[in-house]
């Protein structure tokens, strides 16, 4: 019988936290799950710290050092309903797999399900993250929506997305902003986004973070997702409502002119994508893009 969830962590030279995020998932209430734990190629002690657990419910797998790769890997490797990512240095809270567990059963609709979380380390802060498909979608045009190690995907959508179609999850070419490349193809798809308005997870900050060491290509990544997106929302805009194209026409003369900045004609964007959204609430909404 199929596990309810395949959590899948990618490790790279996380020894030093190692314990603390193995032990929240193992620890959790729902226990009905598989743990998929790939190493990618650390140097440190990591794999001795995973091999310090014996439970049944762990598979480990070995990879030499590529993170995007090894990612892929353990997503496909995946047999539960639902697939829930973590990260090597943060922790669940108790309750997380059974409370995204419980929302993805009642909300079929519903393709990828975050939730807000808590940060610790160098920042101590709780991020209340927008919790409607229709916010989630408007703010992809200001930057990430979602928090990446909170999220629950239901595994049948993945398939049919990317699988189905000779695809793997993760976009090789928008590294450090992977998860953000997935939430923009994912509506692509017609998917629905969510986050539940609870504190699900701990995510630690500290110096030594990839996303911190990469700022730079992580920022590239991101900016071309945004760019991408961007172009997508105006052209679905006018393809739904034609009445729109003066005021797009006028924020993008102005931003030729260096009257506004890129991240000026988002938000003038969002404002107008959010209005049509508004106009259309209630109405299935396909994404020809």
């Amino acid at each position: 019988m199929e596990p309810k969830i395949s959590v899948v962590m990618p490790v790279y030279n996380s020894s030093l936290y190692l314990d603390e995020s193995i032990e929240s998932v193992l620890n959790q209430t729902l226990d009905d799950f598989e743990f998929i734990i790939i190493d990618d190629g650390s140097t440190d002690n990591s794999i001795d710290v995973i091999k310090s657990y014996q439970d049944k419910r762990i598979n480990l797998q070995k990879r030499s050092h590529d993170y995007m790769a090894s990612l892929n890997y353990g997503m496909r490797l995946a047999k539960g309903k639902y697939i829930v990512r973590m990260d090597s240095d943060d922790k669940m809270l108790p309750i997380r797999l059974q409370t995204q567990f419980e929302y993805m059963e009642s909300h079929p609709e519903t393709a990828v399900c975050g939730s807000w979380f808590q940060t610790f380390g160098s920042d101590e802060n709780i991020y209340q993250l927008n919790t409607k498909h229709e916010d989630i979608i408007c703010n992809m045009l200001s930057g990430n929506p979602m928090c990446h190690p909170s999220v629950i995907m239901r595994t049948e959508m993945l398939y049919s997305f990317f699988y189905d179609k000779g695809k793997e999850v993760y976009d090789r070419s928008c590294i450090y902003a992977e998860d953000y490349k997935l939430w923009y193809d994912i509506i692509k798809e017609g998917g629905k986004l969510a986050n539940i308005p609870a504190v699900l997870l701990c995510y630690r900050c500290s110096e030594k973070q990839t996303s911190r060491k990469e700022s730079n290509t992580s920022f590239q990544s991101a900016l071309k997702v945004r760019m991408a997106y961007l172009k997508d929302v105006c052209k679905w805009m006018l393809l739904k409502d034609s009445t729109y194209l003066p005021q797009l026409k006028e924020l993008f003369d102005r931003q030729a002119r260096n009257e506004i900045n890129f991240y000026s004609l988002c938000d003038s964007v969002k404002i107008l994508y959010r209005d049509l959204l508004r106009k259309n609430r209630g109405q299935r909404l396909n994404y020809p893009l």
